[in-house]
């Protein structure tokens, strides 16, 4: 059963979105709550690019639950997936993309060129400057020092955002399989049309396996061959660039260890509450779910697909390269 409280905002939100002033209240609701970091930043001057921390990573590979423990560095503000078309019409330009909701896709940029549309928005995002009720669903630091960019559509395009901006990037992967049984379980859409369309995509990275992308017409097939592709690219375009690799998997089974090292990089101390966020899920998980063990949370996969479901995807990790453990 749902709390009072969060019917009643549920109620108040229909009622403002019926009545045309929903969009106006929400966006009033974020500018209030940045008047502390504005003011802040107009005497000392807005942070710069590269001491933003930018966490990527394929959708459902644990992202949030990662940014929920990266908020406890004193002094960091998250900013919730900016790139996301349905809330930022920048994006809808540079793309041509409708808005469509449970819709995953991403856009490539190729690592050393130059597109000045491209950069404008991105050093929006990461100064901290583009914001919204979206991008802004919780808040962690009145005055903050820095920001902790979230995003799950960035992937084919972190070798351009570090030659432009030199950001601290952080990428965390986690097995296909996992990914895609948890994409389908929150009924997520995906189309390969999205991937053959970008035609520097496909030049790029892709001509050796369009036709076998062109096969794939159903959402697990989709859903397959884009986490091959993103993180193919992404791990490609990672390569010569510093950068900080953890995986989901890690996480759940050595989450003190992995956590430790990953301060220890970028410079800060581990806080004394991070055990209670490993313990708590994040906001986008299902909670309704509760595994017996750390082990049948990581192979839960096993069950609900089948064997030729698991096959097809682990073809698009074999077939690119791109490890699945």
């Amino acid at each position: 059963m749902e709390p009072k409280a969060f019917n009643l905002r549920s109620k108040f939100r229909r009622l403002a979105d019926g009545v045309g002033i929903g969009q106006m209240l929400r966006q009033k609701y974020v500018d209030t709550r940045l008047l502390g970091e504005r003011l802040k930043f107009s005497l000392h001057g807005r942070p710069d690019a590269s001491t933003t921390i930018l966490l990527a990573g394929s959708g459902r590979s644990g992202t949030t639950w990662l940014q929920e423990m990266l908020c406890a560095i004193p002094g960091t503000q998250p900013i919730f997936e900016p790139l996301h078309p349905e809330y930022n019409s920048k994006v809808r330009h540079l793309t041509g993309w409708e808005p469509r909701p449970h819709y995953f896709r991403e856009w490539y940029l190729p690592d050393n060129s130059e597109q000045p549309e491209w950069t404008s928005l991105l050093v929006d995002i990461l100064r901290g400057i583009h914001r919204n009720y979206w991008t802004d669903h919780e808040r962690y630091c009145f005055f903050p020092d820095r920001f902790l960019v979230k995003e799950i559509r960035a992937n084919l395009m972190l070798g351009y955002i570090y030659q432009h901006f030199k950001p601290k990037i952080i990428y965390i992967t986690r097995h296909p399989c996992s990914v895609v049984h948890s994409r389908l379980a929150v009924n997520w859409l995906a189309d390969t049309k999205d991937i053959l369309k970008q035609e520097h995509l496909v030049e790029d990275h892709l001509r050796p396996w369009v036709a076998a992308i062109e096969k794939e017409r159903d959402i697990l097939g989709a859903h397959a061959a884009w986490w091959a592709i993103e993180n193919m690219i992404a791990k490609a375009s990672l390569e010569n660039v510093p950068h900080f690799n953890i995986r989901y998997e890690d996480l759940v089974l050595q989450p003190e260890e992995s956590v430790h090292h990953l301060f220890d990089w970028l410079g800060s101390e581990s806080p004394p509450k991070l055990k209670q966020l490993f313990a708590r899920p994040s906001r986008m998980s299902n909670s309704q779910i509760d595994y017996k063990s750390k082990v049948e949370r990581l192979s839960v996969w096993k069950k609900r697909l089948s064997l030729e479901q698991q096959t097809r995807i682990l073809q698009w990790s074999n077939r690119l390269g791109v490890d699945a453990t």
